[in-house]
């Protein structure tokens, strides 16, 4: 079992790109992310963005900085993009008007999947309007990885920053999440995820995975403005 404690981590845009650093795009939930985790896990991000002006448009990025190291194996999806490691840049499908109204956005997700080894690992991307470089923002995601039943640098231990009970696990038609749960996402082994509906209880969350294909997920979760993510079985 393990969780993940989630703050932000806001990073200067670099070398030309300073300029750039006050036309941000629309950014859902957040476009910094910091994450504290033990060792040996598989760990996803998810960024999507939209222009101000929501009018249709072409994103481009390119990479800033990339330090994960090699032992770890990830990969990084931008719309409608999937890529094994990071590439140096790319372009994303042209995105209209009607397809923002359609909850189409852009969108970067980085899956890693982490070894055994302390580490730390900072991606950092520019994202930016094909017609005017000028016209963009970075994305900045940054994982450090701890030892199983260590403290993380503030003093807190991982296994017992909540007392979540998810039950039952492993599970077969019906998963609940006995929480004050803000949001409620599944993804499975690949990172993606999953289309479940959370159906709120009184003391928590319930969500039905009966149709799902038997195997490993993850449930991303946030308590009292905190993000976890709990392994989950399906048999």
């Amino acid at each position: 079992m393990f969780k993940i404690l989630s703050s932000i981590l806001v990073l200067a845009s670099l070398g030309i790109f300073q300029s750039a650093s006050a036309q941000n795009f629309v950014y859902s939930p957040k476009k910094d992310h910091s994450s504290i985790v033990e060792v040996g896990r598989l760990i996803t991000y998810q960024s999507d963005f939209l222009p101000d002006d929501s009018s249709d448009i072409t994103f481009k990025w390119k990479q800033l900085q990339n330090t994960i190291d090699s032992a770890w194996s990830y990969s990084l999806c931008d719309y409608p993009n999937c890529y094994v490691g990071i590439p140096d840049s790319g372009v994303m499908g042209t995105l209209s008007t009607a397809e923002f109204r359609n909850g189409i956005s852009g969108m970067f997700q980085l899956v890693l999947d982490t070894d055994d080894e302390p580490r730390t690992a900072t991606v950092q991307l520019y994202v930016y309007d094909s017609r005017d470089i000028s016209v963009g923002d970075t994305v900045t995601f940054h994982l450090q990885t701890i030892p199983e039943d260590t403290g993380s640098p503030a003093g807190l231990n991982l296994k017992n920053i909540e007392n979540t009970v998810i039950r039952p696990n492993p599970a077969q038609d019906q998963i609940f999440v006995q929480a004050d749960v803000q949001e409620v996402k599944l993804m499975n082994i690949n990172g993606q995820e999953m289309a479940i509906r959370p159906e709120a209880k009184d003391d928590g969350m319930l969500i039905s995975v009966g149709a799902f294909d038997r195997g490993i997920y993850f449930l991303k979760y946030e308590v009292s403005v905190k993000a976890y993510v709990r392994k989950v079985i399906l048999n």
